[in-house]
């Protein structure tokens, strides 16, 4: 009886040595388990937009864009005002701002608390245009915001007042937006190249039968570009993001007509 005893020991002993040599080494994901790995498996939650778009070259690319979906219900939640209520701290929570008689998107609230979600996109769109890291990317960004359908968005949305407004997580999203939101969008892109110091507005333009909306970056001003010139700030350089086909530094008649003439006005975003 003791030998047999003696034998099954021997022999779980000998099991116990081949497991522990058959094991994995420590941190390898196969050995994680409880809380440790589903922290390593959690996925986050994104929607996908696919864009179809040409570049300088004529060439059709493909953009996958990955848009983060706690973001954007929290962007749809926090933006936009319900009537009466009117209180400026309230205004400025729900991206909008008082300008006299009249309650107006605050594109610099909007642009610099949107900014944090557009890193990965950013460099997501750069990937896809085969963009090299020494490559100034402005002609790439211009041209596939530009080619984003142009479409009005709603006065009132979700019951809240966005005059005619989507923010960048919105313009991805629906794949369309006018000449507002798709400026800001491509400032978003602008704002988030590596080590960039640009500075960056929007212009409001009404007048010459046109109230438009076009970006402006601080920018040394090419021959035969169209340059404007900011006391205090420099010279920048106007972009037209609503429709293809507009280089940098180039715009409309009625939009050239407008900035000849002063009649916009500039809101910093940088």
């Amino acid at each position: 009886m003791k030998k047999i005893f003696f034998v099954l020991a021997i022999l779980f002993s000998l099991l116990c040595v081949i497991s522990l040599l058959k094991k994995k080494p420590p941190g390898d994901f196969a050995l994680l388990s409880g809380p440790a790995m589903s922290a390593n498996l959690k996925e986050k939650q994104y929607l996908l937009r696919i864009f179809s778009w040409k570049n300088l070259k004529k060439e059709t690319l493909k953009t996958t864009l990955k848009i983060p979906e706690k973001a954007l219900k929290k962007e749809i939640k926090n933006f936009g005002i319900v009537k009466d209520m009117l209180h400026p701290r309230y205004l400025e929570k729900q991206g909008f701002k008082r300008l006299g008689e009249e309650y107006v998107v605050d594109y610099r609230e909007v642009f610099q608390r949107n900014k944090m979600y557009f890193k990965d996109i950013t460099i997501d769109l750069a990937t896809s245009a085969k963009i090299r890291k020494n490559r100034d990317p402005l002609v790439d960004f211009l041209r596939f915001t530009q080619q984003i359908e142009y479409r009005i968005p709603p006065k009132i949305s979700n019951g809240r007042y966005i005059r005619e407004f989507y923010t960048p997580l919105q313009c991805l999203e629906k794949k369309k937006g006018d000449c507002d939101t798709k400026s800001v969008l491509l400032a978003e892109f602008l704002g988030n190249i590596d080590d960039s110091r640009e500075s960056l507005a929007v212009l409001i333009l009404k007048g010459h039968g046109i109230f438009h909306a076009i970006l402006a970056i601080k920018r040394k001003p090419l021959p035969g570009t169209l340059k404007l010139f900011f006391h205090g700030k420099g010279y920048f350089m106007p972009l037209e993001t609503s429709g293809p086909g507009w280089m940098p530094g180039f715009v409309g008649k009625n939009t050239f007509d407008c900035l000849k003439a002063g009649l916009f006005r500039v809101e910093a975003l940088n």
